[in-house]
C-alpha cells in the first residue's frame, strides 16, 4: 500500500468520526450528546492505540486498521467517544 493511500484512509477515518459527531445530537438524548465525555486518561489511551493501529495498518497493509486509527485519533482530539455517548457514560471531570 502506498503512503498516499495510508494517509487517505487515516483522513477518511477521522472524517467518519466527525460525521458521526455531527449526526449524534439528532439521534441521541440531550444527556448523551454532551460536548465532551472523555478524560485525559481515556484520550491518551485512544491516542496511543491510534499510533499502534497506524503501525499495524501500514505493516499489514490493512485499510480497516487505518480507518480505525483515524477514528481513534478523532476521539482523542475531540474528547468525545461515540460508544460513551450511546450509553450515556462520561469519564470527563466536567
Amino acid at each position: 500500500m502506498s503512503p498516499l493511500y495510508s494517509v487517505i484512509y487515516l483522513v477518511v477515518g477521522f472524517a467518519l468520526g466527525y460525521l458521526i459527531r455531527l449526526v449524534m445530537p439528532y439521534v441521541a438524548s440531550a444527556q448523551q450528546a454532551r460536548p465532551h465525555n472523555l478524560s485525559l486518561q481515556d484520550r491518551l489511551v485512544r491516542f496511543f492505540s491510534g499510533i499502534a493501529l497506524v503501525i499495524a495498518g501500514v505493516y499489514f497493509a490493512s485499510p480497516l486498521l487505518l480507518l480505525f486509527a483515524g477514528f481513534s485519533f478523532f476521539e482523542a482530539t475531540a474528547k468525545w467517544c461515540v460508544l460513551y455517548a450511546l450509553i450515556g457514560k462520561s469519564s470527563c471531570p466536567l
